[in-house]
């Protein structure tokens, strides 16, 4: 079972006093947890500058002793791996080994790159780290910045240094085989469009190329960009399966990227190793949509029902201002709403976080800001019902509508009061909004207001009706 005691809490907190009283006391700056953490690697994780350098400076803290568990990290590991670069340049600065790989044979440069922190990277290779370095199967730095966060900048920045983009690990993985596995889609843009990665680079240990990896995930996107870099439609692993198998027995989220494939030429009747056909893997995953697709082609709806959530609705709500870019460009339409909902990508962008850039993006190409969902909600009533001030702002900025009536003839300030929305509130107030507005039950924006700050808001502008 886990347990610190209450020296690495309070290191883990930052809690400089409360470290000085507990060592002063008697506490070794050494101490241990289950893990084998000491009070330097939580407060190096965390990144309390100051804390380190009372541990390292007044009690002579072991900069270089690794965690006796897990990946036998050291206080740098944990600094680089969360992006702490202040910490990075001070322990190194104090003697802390910056190529010393910890069990799993990472060193902090490649968990620097895997976490997508810049800086870090920048000071390491700044101090001499090799970039193209080995990890555990022989990974680079380059196959870690382009896989779990897919970090462009840090990508850019490695290639910049000399990073070779066609390493391969012990898997026989590219950086290009990890980044359209993992859908870094603007990782695969630079490698392929940028420094012309091989898109055809032979298979991994099975066999899969990076269309073979894109359609196991379903990155449309990235199957897109790749086939129209040259990737081999009908590239066979090392099971006789083409990209189609992969797409016919995965498509969980719609038959976008089956429909693609087909569309542009990919063998329907090939047979893998068994004999097996694109339309066989469907039917033993029991995909019905697939089969009927794979059967008799698009039905006059398409392979999707408008109640599906499109790629570009899906590339909107994450955020993911590249991928809805490279849609809209493939001429994706920016105003189609799902059948039952009536919910554009707008609403999607909005409903998915404050991204303001795609929401930007979207309007400048056309959006309809006064769009309503089947509740009859517009784009400013998601926000204000969200509390995304910047994305309010902004679409009142551009003209949209403050009294828009949407769900029960709400308007956005009442929806923002009902929500508890403050900020929002305030703003709408400012702009223009009715204070005096009703919905369809003849509630005030005072019956709606559940928050105490939104209550005393209003409260206080009652005078001011007067």
């Amino acid at each position: 079972m886990f347990q610190q005691d209450p020296i690495h809490k309070a290191a883990e907190d930052g809690d400089l006093d409360q470290v000085k009283q507990l060592l002063q006391s008697g506490i070794p700056v050494e101490t241990k947890d289950t893990n084998g953490s000491t009070p330097l690697h939580y407060a190096s994780w965390k990144g309390h500058l100051e804390l380190v350098k009372y541990l390292v400076e007044e009690h002579g803290a072991n900069i270089n002793v690794p965690e006796t568990a897990y990946a036998c990290c050291t206080p740098l590991h944990k600094a680089s791996e969360f992006g702490h670069v202040e910490v990075v340049q001070y322990l190194i600065d104090q003697g802390a080994e910056f190529n010393k790989p910890n069990k799993y044979e990472t060193t902090p440069l490649l968990e620097a790159c895997a976490g997508g922190h810049l800086a870090v990277v920048e000071c390491l290779m700044g101090l001499g780290a090799p970039v193209d370095t080995k990890g555990f199967q022989n990974t680079t730095p380059l196959h870690e910045a382009s896989s779990y966060r897919g970090h462009v900048d840090v990508v850019r920045y490695l290639v910049a240094q000399g990073a070779n983009v066609e390493a391969k690990d012990d898997e026989g993985r590219t950086p290009l085989h990890l980044a359209s596995m993992l859908g870094r889609f603007e990782v695969v843009q630079f490698l392929v469009g940028e420094q012309g990665a091989q898109v055809n680079p032979g298979g991994d240990r099975f066999g899969d190329s990076p269309l073979h990896n894109a359609s196991s995930e379903e990155h449309l996107a990235i199957a897109m960009y790749l086939v129209e870099h040259g990737a081999n439609l009908d590239a066979q692993d090392n099971h006789g399966c083409t990209p189609l198998h992969i797409a016919s027995e995965r498509s969980v989220n719609g038959l976008h990227l089956l429909e693609f494939l087909v569309k542009k030429g990919a063998n329907k009747e090939v047979q893998n190793n068994e004999g097996q056909t694109p339309l066989d893997f469907a039917k033993a995953k029991g995909r019905s949509a697939a089969i009927e697709f794979l059967e008799n082609g698009p039905t006059d709806k398409g392979p999707n029902t408008r109640d599906d959530p499109t790629p570009l609705h899906e590339a909107c709500k994450e955020g993911r201002l590249a991928v809805v870019q490279f849609f809209v460009e493939h001429g994706a339409p920016i105003e189609e709403a799902l059948e039952s909902y009536e919910v554009t990508p707008l609403h999607f962008a909005l409903q998915g976080g404050p991204h303001l850039n795609v929401i930007q993006y979207l309007i400048n190409q056309g959006a309809n800001m006064e769009a309503k969902d089947y509740r009859g909600d517009t784009p400013l009533h998601v926000a204000s019902k969200q509390g995304h001030l910047e994305s309010v702002q902004y679409l009142v900025n551009q003209g949209a509508n403050v009294e828009a009536k949407g769900y029960y003839e709400r308007t956005p300030f009442l929806a923002a009061c009902e929500c508890g929305n403050l900020e929002v509130v305030q703003y709408l107030v400012d702009h223009g909004a009715n204070v005096e507005a009703k919905d369809e039950d003849d509630d005030t924006a005072l019956d709606l207001a559940r928050e105490s700050a939104v209550i005393e808001y209003l409260e206080n502008q009652q005078p001011k009706r007067g």
